[in-house]
């Protein structure tokens, strides 16, 4: 019998975006969708793989290169993934662990009643929550430095706050360097001013980007995934 997850009741706007868990589940099965698959308790994140689902739960593969956190039964997780237009997550108690012999482990997590969702549009802003661990620094092109806070990103661009009293002067149009620290991994992008309210700055990524901005952004991409998941978490609470 399959232990089962609750989470708060969802809300209007969670309401408007409610799927069938069942199906939804079932379907990325099938599908082998990829995933990701976090620790509640110590904040370990690999991705996995949607294989089945069983009796006990539902099979996730989690490959050879991801072996460094060992997986306890009973170790609640944190299971996000895309699905069609919609982001979803839902969190989980480990029921089983298998390692077969080509190393890959296959976990058993627990079946949820109901998936936490957000829309997946590109323009979709993920929310930056506190001690998120993301460090912003943005330059100019007269190469000064500033640290921000990042209140919230997407796929196109960020919103930033400069520290009061230290902003510089900016104008619409203007290009700044903005490089992103998360987890060990940094990314560099250009982004264009594209509203100043006080303190605050709305910057666009790169219109006419190339290789080695589109190189970029996919391990921006990463650092996104990761955050959103945080912020869903934050919401199942």
């Amino acid at each position: 019998m399959a232990t089962k997850t609750s989470t708060r009741a969802v809300d209007r706007s969670d309401a408007e975006h409610s799927l069938d868990s069942s199906k939804v589940l079932t379907e990325c099965c099938q599908q082998g969708t990829a995933c990701r698959f976090q620790l509640v308790h110590s904040g370990y994140s690999a991705p996995a793989i949607f294989v089945a689902i069983l009796a006990q739960g539902i099979e996730l593969q989690i490959s050879s290169d991801e072996m460094g956190e060992p997986l306890l039964p009973q170790a609640i997780c944190c299971i996000s993934f895309p699905y069609r237009t919609t982001f979803c997550a839902f969190l989980g108690c480990i029921v089983d662990v298998r390692q077969p012999k080509s190393k890959v482990r296959r976990v058993i997590v627990s079946v949820p009643q109901q998936l936490t969702t957000t829309n997946l549009r590109q323009s979709f802003r993920v929310p930056i929550i506190q001690h998120s661990g993301l460090e912003t620094v943005v330059r100019t092109a007269d190469n000064q430095q500033f640290v921000v806070d990042t209140h919230d990103i997407a796929q196109a661009g960020l919103e930033i706050e400069f520290a009061e009293g230290d902003p510089p002067r900016l104008s619409v149009g203007q290009s700044l360097s903005v490089e992103l620290r998360f987890r060990g991994e940094v990314v560099q992008r250009t982004g264009d001013v594209r509203r100043i309210q006080g303190n605050r700055c709305g910057l666009l990524f790169g219109q006419n980007p190339d290789d080695g901005d589109h190189q970029q952004a996919a391990r921006m991409n990463g650092i996104m995934l990761s955050l959103q998941q945080m912020w869903l978490k934050s919401r199942l609470k």
